[in-house]
């Protein structure tokens, strides 16, 4: 048998496509053309880098393979794991890994099906691994918990914990939750100190957490929506940073201060002592 069939042209064409475009195919379409041709010519797996095994696995030569789709060697895992695929086993250091669809217990992916509609790039490693690690130290996934494992906890009248579960209406710290936090008030560094901030401007404002007049709302992945009686305007995480001051940004990208946000956009909403002690209340 010739372990070193070539690829065919069309073949290996559409497999350097770019992920944009017309003509586009993305990782996981580019994975399943590989696999179904050497399905039919295994004869050509050495050359494109990339089988199944007899379990159903995925063995791929990180180096053969990632030449082939023109990407780097060190960033395939992370789009295998964009696309479900977790490295189960090393057959050869640098050389030959196995992937599989079966999610390790507690991965993200193990406990949360990926809503239509969400990016499955936002699930990343990072987050997966942040993920893991909470569910390892926490494994009942509480509000209170997730307070001790982000790096800040208090939040002047109220803990962290408090303010997530008035935000988010949950005592659990469910997968899509954790994602939110990290992209709404991220790095996870930040968290305690940006949510807090918002939240602050937002009742001392006697606004609310919503989706009716005078109210702010959380959009995927990092939007915040701000909306009155005539209009509505979008806040977006800087995630980026982790400074409670400069990181929101509008949507023209633009960064703005947040006192300088509802002043330019919302100026008859001035803070007030008594919506403060009002909203206390709900935390006592």
């Amino acid at each position: 048998m010739n372990d070193q069939i070539d690829i065919p042209p069309g073949l290996a064409s559409r497999l350097l496509s770019k992920t944009k475009g017309p003509n586009k195919l993305d990782f996981g379409q580019k994975v399943q053309l590989s696999l179904d041709w050497v399905g039919e010519h295994p004869a050509g797996r050495l050359k494109i880098g990339i089988f199944r095994n007899d379990q159903g696995n995925i063995v791929v030569n990180a180096s053969v393979f990632s030449a082939v789709i023109d990407v780097k060697p060190r960033s395939l895992q992370k789009n295998f794991s964009i696309f479900g695929f977790h490295k189960i086993e090393v057959l050869e250091k640098g050389k030959w890994y196995v992937y599989s669809k079966t999610a390790p217990r507690n991965s993200l992916e193990s406990v949360y099906q990926i809503p239509e509609g969400i990016p499955s790039e936002l699930w990343s490693i990072f987050l997966s691994t942040q993920w893991n690690n909470f569910c390892k130290l926490y494994p009942e996934h509480l509000s209170v918990d997730f307070g001790k494992f982000i790096p800040s906890s208090f939040a002047g009248f109220a803990q962290i914990d408090q303010l997530i579960k008035f935000i988010y209406h949950s005592d659990i710290i469910t997968p899509e939750i954790f994602c939110s936090i990290f992209y709404h008030f991220g790095p996870f560094s930040s968290v305690g100190t940006k949510l807090p901030t918002l939240f602050m401007s937002i009742i001392s404002r006697g606004w609310k957490i919503g989706n009716e007049k005078f109210s702010v709302s959380l959009e995927r992945p990092n939007v915040f929506v701000f909306k009155d009686e005539t209009k509505s305007v979008k806040l977006m995480n800087d995630s980026s940073t982790d400074s409670d001051k400069d990181w929101l940004k509008l949507e023209d990208g633009s960064v703005i201060n947040l006192e300088e946000f509802w002043f330019q956009y919302f100026p008859y909403a001035s803070p007030s002592i008594s919506y403060i002690a009002e909203s206390t209340v709900k935390f006592l």
